[in-house]
């Protein structure tokens, strides 16, 4: 029984053994599954990201493909080896079994040694409990013994593993392939070839390399790996062609020597270079220049990697290109197509030469030794004209007055940026007679100068109002392009107006009488302070500092009334230079300016300075008497000064009125010249209506400002008491005012506005005779008004004379006195002479303000008559009776002195009353002389229109008719001239010879006759009636003027530079412009300068 039992045990064991061996074979089977799908999932994650190319991939592969097999067999060998005895079994089946501890171990055990422990135990004992070992083992169930719990987690565990690569499956569906692929088959894949075309290759610097991969097998792109130099290498990613396995990139503009290589994952082929071929390269340029010679500048050569050229046109440039290898030839090929051969200097060195006559481009074209042509980059030739050169002429103004001196300064500003030639100036009084003059010829290479010329218009002989139109230009020294030329604006010097002239001389001497105003107004308050300082000097016994200050003080103002006494009498200097240069026939008003003049310098007498030196010589001293001595003085000589001033004053105004009568004689003279000048223009065919109408509305304006200037001097003149020559003024404003001559202009102006008729030609004639009757009757006024003020004033001198020379004889008688009547009577006799003698001052003091006959020297001999009177009239009140008939033996001589002045002025005074004046004939021929001129001007029109034959039109024989009635109307007026000058006429020129002439000249225009011997004869008129005038300076008016002090005038000197602030913005600019060019500046700066130059000026004149 017992080896029955110890089967079944056994038996039953050994199925419950099996059970378990295949639950642990199958736990360890779900372990090495989990953990091979893990593997997996995570090697296929690896190869994803680093590519089924790296390196790594193959060892991932075996891992993935040997190692998950070699797991599981593992796995297996490793359940099955540890497999439990039948022992173990028995004591895991005994924990089984509630209640029944080690109940199948036991029978176990004593089954197996049941023969060996029958001695030792009761074999019927073992039996049972093998027997029930064996009923126990019966009931056991197997499967307990398999770990359950173990194999759910890892089966859990397989899942999740699974679900993971499913999930990279199905996210990246196609990376996952090839990933996988690779990772399955990098243990079995064959070695990846490439093949790299071109391989090594030489280019040009700049070319596209193309590169071609042929990979023998593979699932990715391989990549190119290109380097130079030391730089980091750059990795282009290739791209598959049309054939299999054949992969293809762009290397583009190689420049240097470069490598390359094909990389796919592990592999990579040989590194292949690329050789660049360098073409030959202009390392350096130098450019000589060669300036023209006018410029003055020096050859300059210039080194430079940029063979841009820029200079001065017409300069010679010599370019000198230097390569950075060898070259077989080189050449320069411009923009326009021409070519010039580059002459070899050296192996790497080529020349040529050029003159700057264009601007454009060139080119370098150099062959290398494998005969390839090179071009280089284009470069810029750009030349620099010679600027126009600079001309400013500061002084004078485009419209300016000629001085006196006939002389015209020019002051004027030149420059050039390379030299200067000649200064010219062009001039003309007829448009027809364009002349010109060379001011002056430049030393060579002279760039900016400033000058002042003094240019002389006396020999062309100007007439009043008349204009001479100039411009200025200048001329460089360009040897290339030929001289330029810069030309001013043009410019105008008019030869004032007689009108003009007295007008502004009236002005004149209207603020020097507000001037000598002020003077007597000082002079007066000084007096009053000499006479209290006189006064309260008697009464002090010493001087104090306060006294001392105020002495000083009167011979301060002394001479601040000299001073001012001098810029009058300065003034009037110029005013009489004013008179001489344009109106010689004016020598009776510049003799009265001139006497007036020379009141004013008699005025600061020796006596008057003697008793200022005195009276400060006994101011050091502190010399009271002698203090008191020269203030007496100084008081008397003040006297004579305050009635000097005050006569002075009154005869600038009657200078004043008189050169204000002139002026509108003048203007009246002028207007009748316009109106002249509007009639010829209306007897041209094709007169421009408008314009004359223009132009009557100016003389329309001047007239009524002539008519304001009558009413002004007819008010002067009844104030004056000049009663006649009042009337005569306001008839001549009514002629000028309504109904008259004004209404006759404007009822002209209209007809000029609407159409030309016979009658508009015979209004401005009556016009015209309106204005010469109105100068005729001012010329008449004028001599009425000066004839019957000279006789009022010559009647008073006499009778002042009769009065003197009764006092001379009552002075005689008391100086021939004996002495033996007695001293109280003589004082007497002597007073009463002194009281007459003071009343016949007076009153010569006041005829003394209406007249120039009369000196300061018989004032000054009459005051010094009466202080002899005066202390004869002390020594006989003293009873020094030989020292007063000593007095007024003195007196006595005084007044016969006197009454010989008186004589004098008596008999010049009534010469100058007789015939027509010398200034009254020349003023009627200067009227004469335009007229002349114009009629001149027209004759000269006509001959040049005159056809083949020598005739004139119909229209133009009417106006060769007409010149022939004015050519009348001079020749009759001359002739008057004659008859009037009487014996006189001589001083004028032989006028019987120019009468003759004029007489001639208007036979042949009557009879319709015009050939180029009467426009001969007209000019021999104009130059004889010229030179006739002239003859005043030297035959009479020398003779009567008053010398004057000569002054002393400094040599004429070219000014300094001119100062800046006289040039406009503009010009400023301009003038740098020029200055620049000689300043060496880089010549790529040069143009950049010269821009921004230019843009400020263009911005100062916007």
């Amino acid at each position: 029984m017992a080896p029955d039992s110890y089967r079944i045990l056994k038996r039953n064991l050994s199925l419950a053994r099996r059970v378990l061996a295949r639950g642990s074979v199958g736990l360890w089977l779900l372990r090495a599954l989990c953990l091979a799908l893990a593997i997996l999932f995570l090697s296929t994650a690896v190869v994803l990201a680093i590519g089924s190319e790296s390196s790594f991939t193959p060892v991932l592969g075996v891992l993935a493909v040997f190692g998950i097999p070699i797991l599981v067999i593992a796995a297996v060998v490793y359940a099955l080896l540890r497999l439990p005895s039948l022992e173990r079994i028995a004591v895991m089946a005994d924990r089984l079994v509630p209640g029944r501890k080690n109940a199948l171990i036991s029978s176990l055990q004593l089954g197996e040694r049941i023969d060996e422990l029958s001695t030792f135990y009761s074999g019927a004992v073992m039996e049972a409990v093998v027997r029930e070992g064996a009923a126990l083992s019966e009931t056991l169930q197997s499967r307990e013994l398999t770990p359950v719990r173990k194999l759910r987690s890892w089966s859990a565990g397989l899942v999740v593993c699974a679900a993971a690569l499913a999930g990279l499956l199905i996210f990246v569906p196609g990376a996952f392939e090839p990933s996988f692929s690779s990772l399955v088959q990098s243990p079995f894949a064959e070695r990846v070839s490439l093949s790299v075309e071109p391989g090594n290759v030489e280019i040009e610097s700049g070319e596209d390399v193309p590169v071609t991969v042929s990979v023998s097998r593979s699932l990715s792109e391989p990549r190119l790996r290109v380097s130079s130099d030391s730089r980091p290498p750059l990795y282009l990613d290739m791209e598959r062609s049309g054939k299999s396995g054949v992969f293809e990139a762009l290397i583009e503009g190689v420049e240097f020597t470069t490598e390359y290589a094909a990389e796919l994952g592990r592999v990579e082929s040989p590194a292949f270079t690329i050789s660049v071929r360098t073409p030959p390269q202009i390392s350096e340029f130098v450019i000589a220049y060669k300036y023209p010679d006018y410029t003055g500048i020096e050859r300059r050569v210039v080194g430079t990697v940029v063979g841009d050229v820029f200079a001065l046109k017409g300069t010679a440039v010599w370019l000198e290109v230097t390569f950075t290898r060898q070259v077989s030839s080189a050449d320069l090929l411009f923009d326009d197509g021409t070519t010039v051969s580059m002459q070899p200097r050296s192996e790497k060195s080529l020349s040529a030469g050029l003159t700057l006559r264009r601007e454009g481009t060139y080119q370098v074209s150099a062959e290398d030794r494998v005969g390839k042509r090179h071009l280089s980059p284009p470069y810029s030739v750009h030349y620099q004209e010679d600027l126009d050169p600079f001309l400013k002429v500061v002084s004078p103004l485009p419209e300016a007055d000629l001085p006196e001196d006939m002389e015209l300064p020019l002051e004027v500003i030149c420059a050039d940026d390379y030299g200067l030639s000649t200064l010219n100036i062009h001039y003309y009084v007829n448009p027809n007679e364009v002349r010109t003059e060379e001011i002056t010829s430049f030393e060579d290479r002279t760039r900016e100068i400033a000058l002042t010329h003094y240019w002389d218009l006396g020999p062309l002989q100007l007439l009043p109002g008349e204009i001479v139109t100039y411009f200025l230009e200048v001329f460089d020294n360009d040897a290339v392009s030929g001289p330029k030329s810069t030309r001013t604006p043009l410019m105008t010097v008019r030869f004032p107006t007689l009108a003009e002239l007295y007008a502004d001389m009236e002005e004149q001497h209207g603020e020097r009488i507000v001037k000598l105003e002020e003077i007597l107004e000082e002079a007066e308050l000084l007096r009053t302070e000499l006479e209290t300082v006189r006064r309260e000097l008697k009464q002090e016994s010493q001087v104090s500092w306060e006294r001392k200050k105020q002495m000083e003080g009167l011979w301060t103002a002394y001479d601040r009334m000299a001073e001012s006494l001098d810029d009058v009498n300065y003034t009037l200097e110029e005013s009489v230079g004013q008179l001489e240069s344009y109106d010689p026939m004016s020598w009776e008003l510049a003799e009265k300016i001139l006497e007036v003049r020379k009141l004013l310098e008699e005025l600061q007498s020796p006596e008057l300075k003697s008793a200022i030196q005195r009276l400060q010589e006994a101011l050091a001293n502190l010399d009271i008497p002698e203090m008191e001595a020269a203030l007496a003085d100084y008081s008397i000589s003040q006297e004579e000064l305050l009635k000097g001033l005050d006569r002075a004053i009154e005869l600038l105004k009657q200078i004043r009125f008189d050169e204000k009568l002139q002026a509108a004689l003048e203007e009246a003279a002028n207007l009748a010249e316009a109106e002249a000048e509007i009639d010829r223009q209306l007897d041209e065919k094709d007169a421009d209506l408008l314009d004359a109408a223009n132009r009557q509305e100016c003389v329309g304006k001047s007239l009524e400002q002539l008519k304001k200037q009558l009413d002004e001097l007819r008010q002067e003149a009844s104030e004056a008491g000049e009663e006649e020559l009042s009337e005569m003024l306001q008839e001549m404003s009514r002629s000028v005012g309504e109904g008259g001559l004004l209404d006759m202009v404007s009822q002209s102006m209209v007809m000029m506005r609407t159409e030309r008729t016979p009658a508009l030609r015979r209004l401005v004639r009556n016009i015209e005779s309106g204005l010469r009757q109105l100068a005729d009757d001012m010329a008449r006024a004028q001599a009425c008004s000066a004839s019957g003020r000279l006789a009022d004033v010559t009647e008073k001198v006499r009778r002042a004379m009769h009065e003197l020379l009764s006092l001379s004889k009552a002075q005689e008688e008391l100086a021939m006195c004996t002495g033996r009547e007695p001293a109280q009577d003589l004082a007497v006799r002597q007073h009463t002479i002194h009281e007459g003698t003071s009343v016949v001052a007076d009153r010569l003091l006041d005829i003394s303000k209406e007249t120039f006959f009369m000196t300061h020297q018989t004032a000054a001999q009459l005051g010094l008559t009466l202080r002899e009177m005066e202390e004869a009239l002390r020594n006989f009140e003293n009873k020094r009776v030989g020292l007063g008939v000593e007095s007024s033996r003195v007196a006595y001589q005084g007044l016969n002195n006197v009454l010989k002045s008186l004589l004098v002025a008596e008999q010049s005074m009534c010469g100058a009353q007789g015939g027509m004046g010398i200034g009254q004939g020349l003023r009627r021929m200067r009227s004469l002389s335009g007229l002349q001129r114009s009629i001149n001007r027209t004759t000269e029109t006509l001959y040049s229109s005159l056809d083949r034959q020598g005739r004139l039109s119909h229209s133009e024989e009417e106006v060769l008719g007409r010149l022939a009635a004015q050519q009348e109307m001079v020749r009759k007026g001359m002739e008057e001239v004659s008859r009037a000058l009487g014996e006189r006429r001589d001083i004028l020129g032989r006028l019987e010879e120019i009468i003759e002439e004029m007489r001639q000249v208007e036979t042949h225009m009557e009879a319709r006759q015009l050939d180029e011997d009467t426009v001969r004869r007209q000019h021999r008129i104009m130059s004889r009636l010229l030179d006739a005038q002239k003859s005043i300076q030297q035959r009479d008016y020398t003779g009567k003027r008053y010398s004057r002090p000569g002054r002393d005038f400094p040599e004429r000197e070219s000014p300094p530079e001119l100062s800046r602030e006289l040039l406009g913005e503009a010009e400023r600019v301009k003038l740098d412009i020029l200055r620049e060019r000689t300043v060496n500046y880089p010549e790529a700066y040069r143009e950049l300068v010269e821009q921004y130059l230019r843009a400020l000026s263009e911005g100062s004149e916007k």
